[in-house]
């Protein structure tokens, strides 16, 4: 994978180097909702933060969701579930 930054300089990074950061990402920023686990998630008042809840067809979230979660990490909890069941 190519990436460019702001000084126009070139570097490469290994797609194994992204699908760690997501799975770190996942561990501590989404919480897997299903069907046992929905109410709770949703009711969790105390808190008091915004619920975010993501719907895909994948096992876990992509970066796109994942850089969503964190920026907005101080104000809300973010929740993913899986829809290809």
């Amino acid at each position: 994978m190519l990436k460019v930054n702001q000084e126009t300089e070139v570097t490469f990074v290994k797609p194994d180097l992204l699908n760690s950061y997501d799975i770190v990402l996942y561990k501590y920023l989404c919480i897997q909702v299903n069907e046992f686990n929905l109410k709770e998630f949703l009711s969790g008042w105390q808190d008091n933060r915004v619920r975010i809840l993501m719907f895909d067809t994948r096992k876990q979230p992509c970066l796109r969701y994942l850089a969503a979660a964190f920026s907005f990490r101080e104000h809300a909890v973010a929740g993913y579930c899986n829809t290809a069941r």
